[in-house]
C-alpha cells in the first residue's frame, strides 16, 4: 500500500506585529499620496535602521511628516517622533540633493511594491522607494541613472550602485491589472496544488485579497486548481479585476489591530470585528507608527540606561581610587613620621652609600658591606633592609 502524502502546509505569519501591506494596498496608498503634489521637501531624517522621516511643506496647509519604513510601509503621520541628534550619512546625502525641491508626482510602479516620488528641479530627480524584502531607497537623475542607493546591491539582472542605470525589479508573477481568464487558465492547468496556493504563486496580489476573490467567485480555495471550471475561472478573474481596477469602493479597515486592508472583507471575515478609517493612510498610520514610536522610545531609554550605567561604573571606580588614595595617605604619613623620628640614622645610611659610590664601589659591594655592618650592630646600618644592585634603591626597615 503506497504511503499517504501529507498535505503541504502554508506557513502562517507570526501573530506578533502588523502584517505587511500588499501591492493592492500600495496602489491605493499611492493614489491618496497624490495630495503631496506641490509639496516642498524641508528636511530628511533617518530614525532607525530602515525608517526615514521626510518633513514636507504643503502650501496653504503647513508642514507634514511622511514616514517611510523600507521594511514595508509608508504614511503621512499624525504622530510626533523625535529624530536622533546626529544625522546618518544617507540622510545628509538626501538633504543635500532634495531639500527645497518640489514634489511633482507620487505613483506606484506597475502594481509593484515600488513607490516613485518625482521631484521637480531643472533636471527631474526620481526617488525610488522599494518596499519589498529588506527594502531600499534609490535616488536617480532625470535619465534614471543612479546617483546613490541607500544600500548597494547586486543581482543577476540589476545592480544598485552609483552611475548604473536604474532597473525596476521584475517578478515572474502575473500582473493582476492585466489578468485574463486565459492567463489564469494556463496557470491553473499547470498546477498540482490547490486553488489558493496556485493563486499565491502565480498572481502578484496579497493572499488576503486572493482568498476574498475566491469567496466572491464561489470557488473553494482548497479545491484542486486543475479541476476549476471555465465558469469558475471567469468569475475568479472578474473578482480579482474588480479589486485592482478601482471599481470596488475602498473602505479601509483594520482587523485585529494587525491587518490593514483597503476594503472590508465581507466574504472571508463577515463576523470578525474591524475598525474603519477615513483613509488607508490613516489606517496604516494608526497601526504601524505607534510601534515605531515605542521602539524609538525603547531605544532612547536603552541609550539613557547605558549612559547611567556608564556614570555609575565611573563613580564606583572613583570610589575605589579614593579609598586607595586615603590608605596611601595614611601609609605615607606613617612612613614620614618614622623618617622624621629616625632622621639621623636614615641620613647617615644614605650618606654612607653616596660616599661609597664616589669612591667607586659597586652597589653589590656596598650591599655586602652594609649587610656585614648590620650583623656587627653598627648604628649606620641599623635600618638597612637591602639594596637593589641594578637600580640602587635602598630598602629601609623601621623597628
Amino acid at each position: 500500500m503506497p504511503a499517504l502524502k501529507s498535505k503541504p502546509q502554508v506557513k502562517k505569519k507570526s501573530s506578533q506585529g502588523p502584517l505587511p501591506l500588499t501591492n493592492l494596498d500600495f496602489s491605493f496608498l499611492a493614489k491618496e499620496l497624490v495630495c503631496l503634489k506641490g509639496a516642498y521637501v524641508e528636511n530628511v531624517q533617518q530614525l532607525g535602521e530602515s525608517l526615514f522621516k521626510f518633513r514636507l511643506r504643503l502650501p496653504g496647509t503647513g508642514s507634514k511628516d511622511l514616514l517611510v519604513d523600507l521594511s514595508g510601509w509608508l504614511a503621512l503621520t499624525s504622530f510626533k517622533i523625535p529624530a536622533p541628534q546626529k544625522p546618518s550619512g544617507f540622510a545628509m546625502f538626501l538633504r543635500k540633493h532634495v531639500s527645497g525641491l518640489k514634489i511633482k508626482d507620487v505613483f506606484q510602479h506597475e502594481f509593484d511594491r515600488v513607490i516613485v516620488i518625482e521631484l521637480n528641479t531643472r533636471n527631474h530627480l526620481f526617488l525610488m522607494v522599494e518596499l519589498f524584502a529588506s527594502g531600499n531607497m534609490v535616488l536617480c537623475d532625470s535619465e534614471k541613472k543612479i546617483i546613490r542607493p541607500f544600500k548597494f546591491e547586486d543581482w543577476s539582472k540589476r545592480t544598485l550602485r552609483p552611475k548604473q542605470d536604474y532597473v525596476f525589479p521584475v517578478t515572474s508573477k502575473l500582473n493582476p491589472t492585466e489578468l485574463t481568464k486565459e492567463k489564469l487558465a494556463l496557470a491553473f492547468g499547470k498546477s498540482t496544488s490547490d486553488v489558493i496556493r496556485t493563486l499565491v504563486t502565480s498572481v502578484n496580489l496579497g493572499s488576503v485579497y486572493l482568498e476574498e476573490a475566491c469567496a466572491l467567485a464561489g470557488l473553494d480555495k482548497e479545491s484542486p486548481a486543475s479541476k476549476a471550471t471555465e465558469k469558475e475561472l471567469d468569475l475568479l478573474c472578474s473578482a480579482i479585476l474588480s479589486m485592482v481596477s478601482g471599481s470596488q469602493e475602498t473602505n479601509p479597515r483594520v482587523y485585529g489591530k494587525q491587518r490593514v486592508v483597503s476594503f472590508e472583507l465581507k466574504e472571508t471575515r463577515p463576523s470578525e470585528k474591524s475598525e474603519g478609517f477615513d483613509s488607508l493612510n490613516d489606517a496604516v498610520d494608526s497601526v504601524f507608527t505607534p510601534l515605531v514610536a515605542q521602539r524609538f522610545l525603547l531605544q532612547k531609554r536603552t541609550v539613557q540606561n547605558d549612559a547611567v550605567s556608564k556614570v555609575k561604573r565611573k563613580v564606583a571606580q572613583q570610589e575605589v581610587a579614593v579609598k586607595k588614595f586615603e590608605k596611601q595617605i595614611v601609609d605615607f604619613k606613617q612612613i614620614g613620621d618614622l623618617i622624621y623620628l629616625h632622621y639621623k640614622e636614615v641620613d647617615s645610611l644614605l650618606s654612607s652609600v653616596k660616599k661609597a659610590r664616589k669612591k667607586g664601589f659597586s652597589y653589590k659591594k656596598i650591599s655586602e658591606i652594609l649587610n656585614d655592618a648590620k650583623e656587627k650592630g653598627m648604628p649606620e646600618a641599623k635600618f638597612f633592609g637591602g639594596l637593589n644592585v641594578k637600580t640602587g634603591k635602598i630598602k629601609i626597615i623601621f623597628p
